[in-house]
């Protein structure tokens, strides 16, 4: 029997986010399934209950230490509720049992919402599918026989704790570490900033076989061709009278688990800028994604990753840093990351292809994302892919709806079917 791990340090990604984390800034993204039926709440309940028995590793509460924060593990029962406050609301966590993660639903829609201090996508996606399995298996006279499928037998308790981020950087050792370098600042979407907490959130259904086929036929890949899109909407739609003196540069969130052999459930990701030059006006889409694809091919490399966290790790490991109090450490934190805000125009991650058990394709009709934005970062956008089902979703803090509705109209004008909702916000 393994030893149960009782408390935990965060992960290298995990640090910053409780230090830069407010009102304006929530740093939360959601999950959501969409099922064949209505939910059944107390069925949920129990689902989330069995899922954190098996999973300890979302069972957590932060605490404030000395000099770090850490996590330890939260008796407490997390309640789940129908859908009460916008999409990606801040976490508050006295009020949600010390929980970092908060479970909703809506209709047919079960949604999980996570503090990023927790876990990235693929660990919360884990996290799901097992409240899933425990769901369904109640509700589905079908599926109270199954047995766990295998893939949600694969991660030991040990592997689930593990940082990825040490354990790639002590596999290479010896390995140089990247020369700390400031990125210029990019272009920024300004606009009419919706209230406190508010989100323009609008979504875009297509099939994801045609989507396929036109990246392909452009000679890219989805990630390339949304990239690209995106791009020559905020040219097309923000800098057509004025061109912008900065890039317009795209933040691509990248798997590492893609690259090391890690199975952890924590943060194990990292950040990729691609940036075009729009000073002289937009340059044409097939110019755009040929510098698109050309800098994530150089960029999305595992050298290049292992330099990047061997330099992170080298600045964790800075003797004076290791005992400078927590709070000194958040101002600082703070300070270099409203920095780094300003060196991207917005956000734009693909979770591509969604795994899931083939038990639950019959029971499970869509799977979606989303990011949420923030004051200083109006506009992320998040694509996932559920068998040929596709959904694109964009979250923003600014009212304006101009770089969606172009980024769809292309597409549409490309002869591709797209199903659109918008939310209402408050005026």
């Amino acid at each position: 029997m393994e030893k149960q791990i009782s408390w935990s340090r965060l992960d290298n990604t995990a640090k910053l986010f409780p230090a830069i984390s407010g009102e304006h800034a929530a740093n939360v993204f959601r999950l959501w399934a969409d099922l064949e039926e209505d939910i059944h709440p107390k069925a949920l309940q129990e689902a989330v209950e069995q899922a954190l028995k098996d999973l300890p590793a979302f069972a957590v509460k932060m605490r404030r230490g000395v000099f770090w924060y850490y996590f330890e593990q939260n008796p407490a029962k997390p309640v789940v509720r129908e859908e009460f406050c916008p999409p990606c609301f801040r976490i508050e966590l006295r009020r949600n049992r010390g929980f970092l993660f908060r479970i909703t639903y809506y209709q047919r829609r079960v949604n999980l919402e996570v503090f990023h201090a927790l876990t990235d996508g693929n660990g919360a996606l884990y996290f799901l599918h097992h409240i899933l399995f425990y769901y369904l298996k109640q509700v589905c006279p079908a599926a109270s026989h199954w047995e766990k499928p295998a893939e949600l037998e694969d991660v030991s308790e040990q592997e689930m704790w593990e940082d990825g981020f040490a354990k790639s950087d002590e596999e290479s050792a010896g390995a140089a570490g990247q020369p700390m370098i400031f990125a210029p600042r990019a272009y920024h979407l300004d606009g009419e900033m919706l209230p406190i907490g508010a989100q323009q959130i609008t979504e875009a259904v297509f099939s994801a076989k045609e989507i396929a086929g036109l990246a392909k036929a452009s000679g890219a890949t989805v990630a390339q061709y949304f990239a690209a899109l995106l791009i020559e909407a905020i040219l097309e739609e923000r800098c057509r009278e004025v061109p912008p003196k900065e890039k317009i540069v795209i933040s691509l969130p990248v798997n590492l688990r893609n690259f090391f052999p890690s199975k952890t459930l924590r943060n194990f990701f990292i950040f990729v800028r691609i940036g075009v030059d729009g000073s002289q006006g937009n340059p044409g889409f097939d110019n755009i994604l040929a510098q698109v694809g050309e800098q994530m091919k150089g960029e999305i490399t595992r050298e290049k990753f292992l330099a990047r966290i061997r330099q992170q790790r080298r600045l964790e490991e800075i003797p004076f840093l290791r005992v400078v109090p927590r709070v000194i450490k958040d101002f600082f934190m703070r300070r270099t990351y409203r920095r780094g805000e300003h060196t991207y125009t917005c956000t734009l991650t693909n979770m591509g292809r969604v795994p899931m058990p083939r038990e639950f394709v019959p029971h499970v009709k869509r799977i979606g994302t989303m990011l949420g934005a923030s004051r200083n970062n109006t506009l992320k956008v998040a694509v996932s892919s559920l068998g040929d089902v596709m959904t694109v979703v964009f979250n923003s803090t600014c009212r304006e709806e101009d770089i969606p509705r172009y980024f769809i109209r292309r597409l549409t004008a490309e002869g591709l079917a797209a199903v659109v909702t918008c939310n209402e916000v408050p005026r």
